[in-house]
């Protein structure tokens, strides 16, 4: 009987499996060793970002400046906190005071650095606590007040807390607004309806920021539960040998992605600072400025291209 596909009816066996030859790869070429450049490469990096931890550890040491002058303070942070706590107290007093304590006026009275900060906090006290703890915060304040137009408004926010906003001139209402902004809307609406406009203007801005932060941390743990689910059926795949990791090392010379980085991050913080140092009237962001802290970036993507890369 003939075989058939290799099987021999006789001896009812198939033939012994012979792999096929595969000739040996040649191997890799061997890598470039710690050179010069490699040094002088880690030694911009170090060097660079020392500089950066440095300034950073200095500045976190020295005492806060207090500018006393409204048109040069912010205040971003305790304007983004304040609408929150607004507009959460607004929205939810349940949830803002739970179980008889209120820690809202906590987080406002921490974010409240500077003196500005300070006469700023007083109208979200006098939302959340009343008009007695927004006197008593004035009180507080004291004689802390350097400059004339905050001294101002915190003269117009006791009248606001004691005669009632309609004792309030119609011009210092406007020059409260205008140099408080946010804060002044809040004041000037304090123990209105809510058709008043400086209160329509006040409470859509805070319960605004309460549904961007809500959304904002709905998407973030969405994310997160997102990530952790994949990251958990990537483990169980792995682990079946359902999938194979794709991984190659290169063979080829990686030196001149690390020149390319310290080309990146040395030039950036030489530049940066060079221009803090020599003009620093040039860091306000200008178009010019911009275009120039573009450079670095820049030549960090080009360098390897340099290098034969």
């Amino acid at each position: 009987m003939p075989a058939l596909g290799g099987y021999d009816a006789a001896t009812m066996s198939f033939p012994p499996f012979i792999p096929p030859y595969l000739p040996p790869s040649a191997p890799p070429p061997p890598r470039r060793g710690f050179g010069v450049s490699a040094a002088v490469s880690w030694l911009v990096i170090l060097v660079s970002v020392g500089s950066v931890a440095g300034l950073t550890w200095r500045r976190a040491r020295l005492p806060e400046k207090d500018v006393a002058a409204p048109a040069d303070t912010a205040s971003t942070q305790l304007k983004l906190i304040s609408r929150y706590v607004v507009g959460l107290h607004t929205l939810a007093p349940s949830v803002a005071k739970s179980g008889g304590t209120n820690p809202l006026p906590e987080q406002v009275e921490k974010a409240a650095v500077s003196t500005v900060d300070k006469v700023r906090a007083v109208p979200v006290i006098g939302e959340l606590e009343g008009a007695k703890a927004a006197l008593e915060k004035l009180d507080a304040i004291g004689e802390a007040i350097d400059d004339p137009n905050l001294r101002e408004d915190a003269q117009t926010l006791r009248t606001i807390y004691t005669a009632g906003v309609r004792a309030v001139p119609e011009d210092r209402a406007e020059w409260l607004v205008g140099r408080e902004g946010w804060f002044g809307h809040l004041a000037l609406g304090y123990g209105r309806d809510a058709g008043d406009p400086h209160r329509r203007v006040a409470l859509a801005a805070a319960r605004r920021t309460v549904f961007t932060l809500i959304s904002a941390f709905a998407v973030v743990g969405l994310g997160l539960l997102t990530g952790l689910v994949l990251l958990i059926i990537a483990l169980v795949l792995l682990a079946d040998r359902r999938v194979r990791r794709a991984y190659q090392p290169t063979t080829q010379d990686t030196q001149p992605f690390l020149e390319a980085f310290a080309v990146y991050v040395g030039g950036y913080v030489g530049l940066s600072l060079a221009v803090r140092y020599l003009f620093p009237a040039a860091l306000h962001f200008t178009p010019a400025y911009i275009g120039f802290m573009l450079l670095p970036p820049l030549a960090g993507a080009l360098w390897p291209r340099f290098r034969g890369v």
